[in-house]
């Protein structure tokens, strides 16, 4: 040993220096999350697990239950799953789901909600479908393909993305809807959910599966929640919850105070920005190529303090807009304005509940994660408590309660009698005209159906104008029919019924002085047929669970057939009508080669004729003529070209 050197402090040095190190590991290195306890895989029963579906405007998606406190979720745009609500259709193909929207621009884009409105759209004379009531299918415009096949595409994508996951068949859902769907839209869907393979086993409006998606349905206490839905459309709705049942008390729905209000707002601040840099107006092409980059901002400025947009120009960068917080609050107050007043305090007053009544606001959709909207919400309802993305993902709170509805509908959870109430009801009043054309209230807005109302009228004439709207005055409303009065009744003093029943017809009964009572009918109110927002929102019970029969499901597939073989003709025909349009110049030009008394040109004119007649007849009957017709006319001209083949050959032997 050394001299000078001493074994206990160099043993004390090492261990001090050994603890050091540990210290600064720990420091540096941060703590494992506790391991939270496994979880209890779900049990289904023998009919399989049911998934839970919500058909977004932009993004659909998939929840299904798979613990006890937690639920996959499928089409997440975060983690790049996103599917989109929106198909493509070309010339060749349809493409659904997975893909890339840019690069479907030069085809013919519709998203799944226009699908089954034109499937709707289709049914007439009424928009309202009694049960067991036939859906006819429809054709789009400019592309001659079905679109409930179509429909039922997306829905099957979506049903295998949840297969794959749980390793075997799925064959029941939980689908939500919208305010706007009516009962043909939710049978349109319930069609194409049969031909996809699915048996959608209830209907959930979107406001009461975001309300259980927090848990509200399970609190103890009677209380109420307003419900706002910032998606591509502002919903609002007011749920009551008591006893484990739920009531949608109002609602009310604006298509112009959406997410695409924000967007907008941000890209006029932007292109202000602009004209003061340059003194000149961004062109269409720089505005569209900013759309992305202003859905982007508004996100990130929901997170962070300051973005900035670049307008491009020729690909490069031109100018660079910086945008703060402050400065997006202060481009979108009057849109969070427009919010409050046109929205929430609207869904209040057609319930006739006061603010401090409401226990639980939640916000929804992509525009709750927007701070000015959360800090204005907090203003208006003080004493309600604020429930957003601190306890669920907004964009994911319909899914999330679908998918725990469908689980509490396996174990039973939901019996028969307790149903969840979103009864029929109109948002906007049913009244006539008055003196100096005021509009007199006869049916109040938010009315439950069926509504049935008696009025007394004093020196009226012989016929009744019936309008609907919010407006004071008539003019700046809409009106649907005209009530004619029988020569025998009383006109001076009327007592007049009006029945609206859950399918928006509207029966009058009016009676006189005398007691004479006669029932007119009304034929022409058909509220949701062709006013271009849905009047009245029949939003019914949830639908009976029942597995279809097998002759529902044979009829089904025959659909199904039938639908693909009609696309199949309507392709040939449209190809013949290309190909006519090739020939006929071309004929034409042969036929004035010959003199006019040649027998080649009479020949001619005959078979140009005759391709006349099948390019009139192709285009009058593209999406009626059966394949019959079709290859009849078809046989026709192969005919008439044979003949002038065979005299071609006799000519030159």
């Amino acid at each position: 040993m050394p001299d000078g050197s001493n074994p206990v402090l160099d043993l004390l040095s090492g261990l001090v220096f050994l603890l050091g190190i540990a210290f600064y590991a720990f420091r540096i290195i941060p703590p494992s999350p506790p391991r939270e306890p496994p979880q209890t895989p779900v049990k289904w029963n023998d009919t399989g697990p049911i998934i839970g579906i919500d058909l977004g405007t932009r993004y659909s998606r998939v929840g299904l239950v798979v613990s006890d406190r937690h639920v996959k979720i499928f089409g997440r745009q975060e983690e790049g799953q996103a599917i989109p609500s929106v198909i493509c259709l070309t010339r060749n193909e349809t493409i659904v789901g997975f893909t890339d929207i840019t690069k479907c621009f030069e085809g013919n884009t519709r998203s799944i909600r226009d699908l089954i409105h034109v499937v709707s759209d289709s049914h007439r004379p009424s928009r309202s479908v009694l049960p067991g009531q036939d859906i006819p299918d429809a054709t789009l415009d400019s592309i001659e393909a079905s679109a409930l096949p179509i429909i039922a595409a997306h829905l099957s994508q979506l049903r295998l993305i949840a297969e794959t996951f749980y390793g075997s068949q799925i064959s029941q859902a939980v689908i939500t809807f919208p305010q706007d769907f009516e009962d043909v839209d939710r049978e349109v869907v319930k069609r194409a959910a049969l031909l996809a393979g699915l048996s959608p086993t209830h209907f959930l409006d979107e406001a009461v599966a975001i309300g259980i998606a927090y848990g509200l349905d399970r609190l103890p206490s009677e209380s109420h929640a307003l419900v706002l839905d910032g998606g591509s459309s502002a919903r609002a709705a007011l749920l009551h919850f008591a006893d484990g049942s739920i009531r949608v008390v109002s609602r009310i729905q604006n298509a112009t105070l959406g997410s695409d209000a924000f967007n907008q707002a941000l890209t006029a601040f932007i292109g202000d920005a602009y004209t003061r840099s340059f003194n000149d107006e961004m062109c269409s092409a720089q505005a569209t190529g900013i759309e992305d980059q202003v859905e982007v901002a508004k996100r990130t400025l929901s997170f962070e303090d300051s973005t900035a947009i670049a307008v491009l120009e020729h690909g490069s960068p031109w100018l660079l807009v910086p945008l703060t917080v402050d400065k997006f609050d202060a481009v979108t107050a009057s849109v969070v304005d427009n919010i409050v007043a046109n929205i929430l305090h609207s869904v209040l007053q057609a319930a006739d509940v006061p603010a401090r009544a409401v226990d639980y606001a939640i916000l929804a959709g992509g525009s709750a994660y927007i701070p000015i909207l959360q800090a204005t919400l907090r203003e208006q309802f003080p004493r309600c408590r604020i429930l957003s993305f601190g306890e669920r993902y907004p964009d994911e709170a319909v899914v999330y309660g679908a998918a725990l509805f469908a689980r509490r509908l396996a174990l039973g959870a939901v019996p028969e009698e307790r149903k969840i109430h979103t009864q029929d009801a109109t948002p906007l009043r049913f009244g006539t005209e008055g003196v100096g054309g005021l509009f007199v209230t006869v049916i109040p807005p938010n009315s439950a159906l069926p509504a049935t109302y008696t009025r007394r009228f004093k020196n009226f004439g012989r016929f009744i104008k019936i309008f609907i709207g919010a407006a004071e005055y008539t003019n700046a409303t809409e009106f649907v029919g005209c009530v004619v009065l029988p020569p025998y009744i009383n006109s001076r003093r009327l007592q007049i019924t009006f029945n609206l029943n859950t399918y928006g017809v509207l029966n009058v009964t009016t009676a006189d002085d005398t007691g004479r009572c006669v029932h007119i009918p009304f034929l022409t109110v058909r509220i949701a047929m062709d006013l271009k927002a849905s009047l009245l929102s029949t939003h019914s019970a949830l639908l009976v669970p029942r597995r279809p029969t097998e002759v529902e499901l044979t009829r089904m597939h025959a659909d199904f057939e039938r639908a693909n073989k009609r696309a199949d003709v309507t392709r040939r025909m449209r190809d013949m009508r290309s190909l006519l349009a090739q020939h006929k110049p071309l004929m034409q030009k042969q036929i004035r080669r010959f003199p006019a008394d040649h027998p080649t040109r009479h020949g001619d004119l005959q078979i140009l004729d005759a391709m006349d007649s099948l390019d009139v007849w192709l285009a009058r009957h593209m999406l009626s003529a059966s394949e019959e017709q079709f290859v009849g006319k078809l046989a026709r001209l192969e005919e008439l070209l044979w003949h002038d083949i065979l005299k071609a050959k006799a000519a030159n032997p």
